[in-house]
């Protein structure tokens, strides 16, 4: 299903957010509490960040960990938006709907130790 514009609007800050866990860089500090903080204003719960993340950020950007020169000063937004635009539909549109458990199989080492500092600092901001 499409998303209204105020869903698209709550999305793509997560969407911009999360894909910085993905540039050529080392996360820090700072890193970690922009994302947080732009999680924390949204309007989605822990999980729903985490899918997020996983079906729709980590598919589109996690490439370019693995690019000899990767983009490290922020993907183009509207490439960004484009590219998720088009996994969410894959996602919608699938045959085959994967078990959760096969899901997070890629949920693994880097991806999962990033959610874990992101998730704390999130609910931190959240219960303040």
């Amino acid at each position: 299903m499409p998303l209204t514009n105020a869903q698209f609007s709550a999305h793509s800050a997560v969407w911009f957010a999360l894909s910085e866990l993905f540039l050529d860089t080392e996360p820090d500090d700072h890193t970690y509490n922009f994302i947080a903080r732009e999680c924390a204003n949204s309007p989605f719960s822990s999980s729903e960040i985490k899918e997020i993340l996983v079906d729709e950020v980590s598919p589109v950007c996690r490439i370019n960990l693995l690019s000899v020169a990767g983009v490290w000063d922020g993907f183009d937004q509207q490439w960004l938006v484009e590219k998720i635009d088009r996994q969410r539909k894959r996602n919608r549109d699938a045959i085959i709907i994967w078990p959760k458990w096969l899901k997070n199989i890629g949920f693994q080492g880097f991806l999962a130790q990033q959610w874990q500092i992101i998730e704390q600092r999130i609910n931190q901001l959240r219960h303040q």
